[in-house]
């Protein structure tokens, strides 16, 4: 069986910028939502 798996990375909202934006930049097919996008708040 040979199926596509789709993954999606949830980004702690005190995990750096940068390291979202390098991830992307070599692995542009990642699925990376930050915390600010999914409205996610730090208490």
């Amino acid at each position: 069986m040979n199926e596509a798996l789709s993954i999606l990375f949830q980004a702690d909202n005190d995990l750096k910028r940068i390291i979202v934006d390098a991830t992307l930049h070599r692995e542009p097919r990642i699925d990376f939502q930050t915390a600010q996008a999914a409205r996610v708040l730090a208490n």
